[in-house]
């Protein structure tokens, strides 16, 4: 009874009411406890003045809760049909004004939570709600993305997709038309509103779409992505998404081509205080696609670099150097691989240098002979290892020593 009497007094005030900032918060409470007619009135309500709701400081988090309380009735089939027709009619009204939605702080938390509703899921909080929301709530948030509707209707989807090519005709996601001071990133990836937006876009969108969007998008530019401090998070979330193994989560390679910018991408996020996945990723590499990373001139700096960080722990860099093993012979033998194998041995451990250097000896005589492996030959003195163990023994823990000291200027 006391339900009703709240949505009965709501009816016809229901913008004017969202706007209040102690009764929208109110409200937000209750609309979870209603019924699927009196949220349906209530959501009339809101779209019959969807331009004020939509920018509305409070209102518009009122009306995203309502919108998720719709797909959940849709997924129901509870007055599905009437809770679509709303949602297509406010998705209008959004697509009408997306240059000035798209930047506006409220309003672009609304065109958030119409991709989610299209996409037919709810993803974390922590990316449509802005940080002050999420204090302010008196509720466990929703910490992870979950399904509420898996199938959705064709509607949804070309809904979704309509909205998806609206973004992406975008002026603010033109490159070109980006801030004086960070060149040919777009506007909407360097502004600290419509970047949660991007965010949430590569949250819920599909393969093909992501694929797009990257392509259009973000070509050429992960590498000024990774070194600004706003567009960075929708690197990391790019990440996440595009090369996470569903299997075992581990950062994997797509093809077998290094490309300049992303070699220097991955050094960058070796740099980062949170490797996790990039380490992971290098560890779940084959023998085969380490060889073929190494043995290209971008690639060949990617092994140096993860070998040199004093970060990442030396059982990690032992792994690394056991999987290669087998190959290690003909990746010392080709021009980059060398190079690279001759850094990472100056670099490396007593233990890791003792591994390279057995596996070599085995064929010393033909990398003795190799244009390339010679180098490693020279670098590794395989001849004294082989006849005076113990005296390449006391010279490369000399030299180690003298790798700890010197990393430890350098820290």
């Amino acid at each position: 009874m006391f339900l009703e009497n709240v949505f009965k007094q709501t009816e016809e005030q229901e913008v004017k009411l969202c706007q209040n900032q102690t009764i929208s918060r109110i409200l937000e409470e209750i609309l979870p406890l209603g019924k699927s007619s009196q949220i349906l009135t209530f959501f009339k309500g809101l779209l019959s003045d969807s331009e004020t709701i939509i920018y509305d400081r409070f209102g518009a988090f009122v009306l995203q809760t309502t919108m998720m309380l719709s797909l959940e009735f849709a997924a129901k089939q509870d007055e599905a049909d009437a809770f679509n027709a709303l949602l297509l009619n406010l998705s209008q009204s959004v697509r009408d004004q997306l240059e000035s939605v798209v930047m506006d702080t409220y309003a672009s938390h609304v065109l958030r939570t119409l991709l989610q509703v299209f996409g037919g899921l709810q993803v974390a909080e922590k990316v449509t709600r802005s940080k002050l929301s999420r204090e302010q709530q008196q509720r466990d948030l929703i910490q992870e993305t979950r399904v509420i509707l898996e199938n959705r209707p064709e509607t949804y989807q070309n809904e979704f997709l309509l909205l998806q090519s609206e973004l992406m005709k975008s002026k603010r996601l033109e490159v070109g038309c980006c801030r004086v001071d960070i060149e040919t990133l777009p506007d909407a990836v360097v502004n600290p509103i419509s970047s949660h937006l991007i965010e949430t876009i590569i949250d819920v969108a599909s393969d093909d779409i992501l694929k797009d969007l990257t392509e259009t998008c973000f070509n050429g530019l992960l590498l000024k992505l990774a070194k600004t401090p706003v567009a960075n998070f929708i690197l990391q979330r790019l990440i996440a998404k595009t090369v996470q193994s569903e299997s075992t989560g581990e950062v994997k390679p797509k093809g077998i081509e290094v490309k300049l910018h992303g070699s220097l991408l991955l050094q960058s996020l070796l740099k980062f205080q949170n490797k996790r996945i990039v380490v992971n990723g290098f560890m779940a590499l084959s023998t085969e696609e380490l060889k073929t990373i190494i043995c290209q001139p971008a690639g060949s700096y990617l092994l140096e670099h993860f070998m040199s960080n004093e970060r990442i722990k030396d059982k990690k860099k032992e792994q690394l150097i056991n999987t290669m093993k087998n190959d290690l012979f003909s990746i010392c033998c080709d021009k980059s691989g060398s190079g690279a194998m001759e850094s990472v041995f100056k670099m490396s451990s007593i233990k890791v240098k003792t591994i390279i250097a057995e596996m070599l000896a085995k064929k010393v005589t033909q990398l003795h002979s190799d244009r390339f492996g010679c180098f490693m030959h020279r670098t590794c003195q395989l001849s004294q290892f082989k006849h005076r163990w113990n005296a390449w023994t006391s010279i490369m823990t000399k030299d180690d020593k003298k790798r700890k000291v010197i990393c430890g200027f350098n820290r």
